[in-house]
């Protein structure tokens, strides 16, 4: 499951918990760990502010990473060339012309 169904789904989470909360309704908590004092907290208000900044990353566009195209030195076309018994320049020039289209499919 991807980033962004995850992200989906805690979101509709969040807003359903919102949508049927009383905003009126309120827990009061100790802190943890230190014993001290007793806080109040609204659920409805924790699920409205922790859904606004999926919500927020939801609408950006989905962001692929892309990688900057390395393609093959005269060395390393060569020495294929050579472990494949193609010295031929018929041949260099064909995977010259491979490397070619494929650099322009991925970029």
């Amino acid at each position: 499951m991807d980033d962004r169904v995850l992200l989906q789904q805690a979101l509709e989470a969040l807003e359903l918990l919102a949508w049927c909360e009383n905003p009126a309704t309120r827990v009061q908590v100790r802190k943890p760990r230190n014993g001290g004092s007793i806080v109040t907290v609204y659920p409805h208000k924790v699920a409205t502010d922790a859904a606004a900044p999926l919500r927020e990353r939801l609408a950006q566009p989905e962001q692929e990473s892309q990688r900057q195209w390395r393609g093959l030195t005269d060395e390393d076309i060569a020495e294929i060339a050579e472990k494949l018994g193609l010295a031929d320049v018929a041949w260099v020039d064909l995977m010259q012309a491979i490397e070619r289209r494929l650099k322009k499919r991925n970029t």
